[in-house]
Parts: C-alpha cells; structure tokens; sequence
C-alpha cells in the first residue's frame, strides 16, 4: 500500500499579539515594504516551509480586515517556479488553502495568552481535518510568526526537514529561538503540543486549593487569577528540543523582530528590507474558493 500525503499544517497566531507599535490598526498589518504587510510575509514563509494548509488565528475584531486582505488561498513558490516552463502553468500550480479560526469563548480571559493562539490554531486544524477523514489528520505544524522577519526562501532548502515526521525543525539566530521568546519560526510535533497544553494548565484558576470553614473554595485574589493568560512564548514553549536526534535546529543569517517601534524602525532602516520584498501580486492577490455548483465565470449582463 502507498504511503498517504503528509500533512503539514501552518499556524499564524494573531490573537492576543501584544500591540507595542501603537498603531491604529492590528501589528500584523504592518507594512514590510511597499504594498507588503507583516501578515502576507508569514503566510508566504508558511506556503515556502511546504505546508498543506495555512491556519490565521485571529478573533473576530480582526479577521474580517486581515481576510480582505490574504483571501482564502495561496501558491506554493516551489511548484510556481516550476509551472513557468510548462505549457499550462496554471495547472501545475499547487493551491494552498488558508483557513481562519477565533479563540473560543471559553478560553478568553481565562488561558488566551499568545502562545495559546499557537496551541488553538493547531487543535483546530486537527478536529477539522478528523472531521473529514483520519488519514487528513496534520503530521506536523508549522508556526509563522508576521512581527519575525528573515529570508523566507532559505525554508526551501530545509522543506524535507521541516515535514520530516516525529522531529522538531526551528530556526536559530545567534543564538536564540522560539524557546527563549524570539518570533522565530518552528515546526512541532503532536507530542509537543501536548507538551505545550500540559504547560497552560500549570496556570491557576479562580479558585485557590484551600477550603474554607464553611466548606467552599476559597477564591483567589484577582491579580492571580488565571495565571495562564499572561504566560511567555518561551514559558509555554520551553519543551520542545531542537538537536540532530530529536529534532532539527538551523540558522537564518539575519532576523529582525517588529513587535516593537525599536526593532520596526532598525528593520526599515536595514538593507534586509529589500531582501524582503514583495513576492509578487500572483501570491498575494485575494482569492476564494467557488461556492459547490458556481462557476468561475461571471455571467451577469448589465
């Protein structure tokens, strides 16, 4: 019997991204050259990472905006650069498809810190897929952060590591990672996701351990109160191990974090700006998938 597809999913967390620019709008629209915003560039670093499909953790204050602007699908460079020497190219194109999920109800307030995004987008992307068949179920994930910025296209050289079953892939820059709260792509397991849960549910709840005279729980002061929500990336994270027998651990050669004004303004006054440009409208163009039944063609008269 064939071996089934991998499946790598890719996760870009904007819910409870911590707003430091002071911008009117949300961070991740962020412009990162001209016509180019911080949310297309790590969608377009997921689709060079080889991922499946793209999973926008974004509540409902913003997904309509950043929807306007990504759509619903995009291309995977790598089969781009080879459809232009066919006689079709559109149909050797490979579409990736790109779903948008809100934190739940439940969560808000309670254990929605921003690695909690990374953790949800996940979990979602899982129960859907489940839903559909069990041999769709994602492999792998793959986390794209919009306020990291590095050369998207050195992930091409690293896909096989990347998709490479039951091994972690993260990116390093002098030193760092996502483990010590860098906005650093990586790619985890379901082992470490479970990893990742396990950490969010150290947090404290409403309630203390100690019973009262009376025989209710005493309630926490407010400031303790549901811990989780004010956890770390590197806190929530800490688990997961990048080394050649567990997992794999490359170098990008230059990275800037625009989470702040500081870091946005040494990016734009780097030459690595340049280095980011736009790829192109053919992957940034809003698109949507045709309703069942719906052509493509328009064929309303005026």
């Amino acid at each position: 019997m064939a071996n089934r597809k991998k499946h790598l999913a890719g996760i870009i967390p904007l819910a409870n991204l911590e707003d430091r620019l002071g911008l009117p709008y949300h961070p991740s629209l962020a412009p990162v050259y001209g016509g180019y915003l911080a949310v297309e560039a790590a969608v377009h670093e997921a689709a060079w990472a080889g991922c499946n499909t793209i999973w926008i953790v974004c509540n409902d204050d913003v997904q309509p905006l950043v929807r306007h602007r990504v759509g619903e699908c995009t291309y995977d460079p790598a089969f781009m650069d080879r459809s232009k020497w066919d006689k079709f190219p559109s149909e050797s194109r490979r579409t990736i498809p790109i779903y948008y999920t809100g934190l739940l109800a439940k969560d808000i307030g309670k254990r929605d810190c921003y690695a909690y995004s990374i953790i949800h987008g996940a979990n979602m992307a899982t129960e859907v897929a489940k839903g559909i068949s069990r041999f769709a179920k994602p492999d792998k994930f793959y986390v794209s952060f919009p306020m990291g910025l590095y050369n998207p296209k050195a992930l091409g050289y690293y896909r096989k590591e990347i998709n490479k079953p039951g091994k972690p892939f993260g990116w390093r820059y002098e030193g760092s990672t996502v483990k010590d709260g860098e906005h650093l792509g990586f790619a985890f397991t379901h082992e470490n996701l479970s990893d990742f849960e396990a950490r969010i549910k150290e947090g404290t709840g409403t309630y203390a351990k100690e019973t009262l005279e009376n025989g209710y729980q005493k309630k926490l002061p407010k400031e303790k109160r549901n811990s989780a929500r004010h956890f770390s990336l590197d806190k929530v994270l800490q688990d997961v191990i990048f080394n050649e027998k567990e997992g794999f651990l490359r170098d990008v050669t230059w990275y800037h974090k625009i989470d702040n004004w500081k870091g946005y303004r040494e990016y734009l006054a780097s030459e690595h700006w340049f280095l980011l440009k736009h790829p192109g409208k053919i992957y940034t163009n809003y698109r949507e998938f045709n309703n069942i039944g719906v052509d493509d063609i328009d064929n309303t008269q005026e």
